[in-house]
């Protein structure tokens, strides 16, 4: 923590208190850099910690009531003050943001930890709502400092999955968990969303990122459950089709899905009884999954077949040669894998908007190795992988001249879950 980030928290706290806190805690945003809408269906992902944080500053107050303070939503002009009983925390109607809260301290309650009434004061830097996983950030440090104030023994793993079912099992989000492990764990993840979850650490692919904020909200419950339903319909028919494969062990539970025998030519052999809006759906998770597979064997060094970049990206012998010849192939082909994912965002899995392919297309040409939609979708940010700090500030003057209401930075990864007593 930066000692002008730790100054201002104290600050803050103290005017909301009149105490200095005992804990601070933060986590990073996240960058959803590989599989985009496939941990909610067991497939691995690959998430990016950035250095852009959310922090909880906390006290015990004695009392069993949680006291929750936003100084974003106060800057901002809205309701920024939350309170509850902390020993039978109860949901509120709306999107409420002491809800998070309020789950949290709920999830480990269940789990038999016995917490104390606290303060709490929270300051973001992710902004909300851009699909860089901002609502993770507040559950994962939140609990986070807990964990520390309360002493209560949980590893990064742990808090990771209290703050995922905090979100999914009682906030209702149709949520996986690239958003809660990318938070905590930082760095470039590989994240084994099945049970049970794995994380593994990748090597770093280049530095920095440039992160675009198209400021065009977008509500990850509304996108993500609209997509999750497409796809149960798409299994079902696809069962009925060839009711010989077992497709899915759990009925409606997208995670316990057989996705490694449904292949694209499964897929078009039921195209018969699949209407052509779930032909696509299906088509982007077995199209994404593949060119991540290919994606992943570049990151660890590994030796790659030119039919196999060919067959995974489709694209010419003759292209794929001219990306391996070059000296940063590497990074030439991991951005190649962001773009073909992006275009299979947009046209099999219809998550973008126009506006947000224009502007895949404009940083391409500035010289962005690659560039795709980061998060749910239908709004928020878009990520490109850059080659340095200099050629993203670059980029980023010449996007914001050329769309002067988006806002935008140049990140580089970052660690994940940070604690620090006081």
């Amino acid at each position: 923590m930066s000692s002008e980030a730790k100054d201002l928290i104290i600050s803050e706290f103290h005017a909301f208190t009149g105490r200095q806190p005992e804990v601070i805690a933060s986590t990073c945003g996240r960058l959803d850099y590989l599989n985009t809408h496939q941990d909610y269906k067991g497939l691995p992902v690959v998430g990016v910690g950035i250095k852009l944080r959310t922090y909880v500053a906390l006290r015990s107050n004695g009392e069993d009531v949680v006291r929750v303070q936003s100084g974003n939503l106060k800057d901002e002009g809205f309701s920024y003050m939350d309170s509850f009983n902390v020993v039978s925390p109860q949901l509120v109607d709306g999107k409420w943001f002491g809800n998070y809260f309020r789950a949290c301290t709920l999830s480990l309650r269940r789990r038999g930890f016995d917490l104390g009434g606290v303060d709490a004061w929270v300051r973001s830097y992710v902004p909300i709502a851009a699909g860089l996983g901002s609502s993770a950030t507040l559950t994962t440090s939140f609990i986070g400092a807990l964990n520390e104030l309360y002493s209560l023994g949980l590893k990064e793993h742990e808090i990771a999955e209290i703050a995922y079912t905090a979100e999914k099992d009682l906030m209702r989000i149709p949520c996986g968990r690239l958003d809660q492990y990318s938070s905590v764990f930082g760095n470039v993840i590989l994240i084994h969303t099945r049970d049970p979850v794995r994380v593994e650490l990748l090597s770093e692919i280049p530095k920095y990122f440039l992160v675009i904020d198209s400021r065009v909200k977008h509500s990850t419950l509304e996108v993500h459950s609209i997509r999750q339903s497409e796809l149960l319909s798409g299994i079902r028919l696809l069962s009925a089709c060839k009711p010989s494969l077992e497709l899915m062990k759990t009925p409606d539970d997208l995670s316990s899905v057989s996705w490694e025998v449904i292949s694209e030519e499964l897929i078009r052999e039921c195209r018969r009884i699949l209407p052509e809006r779930l032909v696509r759906r299906l088509l982007y998770t077995v199209k994404a999954h593949k060119s991540t597979l290919m994606a992943l064997r570049t990151i660890r060094g590994e030796d790659l077949g030119l039919d196999e970049v060919v067959e995974a990206l489709e694209t010419p012998l003759s292209d794929v040669e001219r990306m391996m010849s070059s000296d940063d192939w590497r990074d030439v082909l991991l951005g190649r894998v962001m773009h073909y994912q992006h275009k299979l965002l947009s046209n099999y899995y219809e998550v973008s908007l126009p506006m947000l392919d224009e502007l895949v297309e404009f940083l391409l040409r500035l010289g962005a190795y690659g560039a795709k939609l980061s998060g749910a979708g239908l709004g928020g940010s878009v990520m490109a992988l850059i080659k340095d700090r200099e050629q993203g500030s670059q980029i980023l003057r010449e996007t914001l001249r050329r769309w002067p209401s988006f806002r935008g930075w140049v990140v580089s990864v970052d660690k994940g879950l940070r604690v620090m007593s006081l």
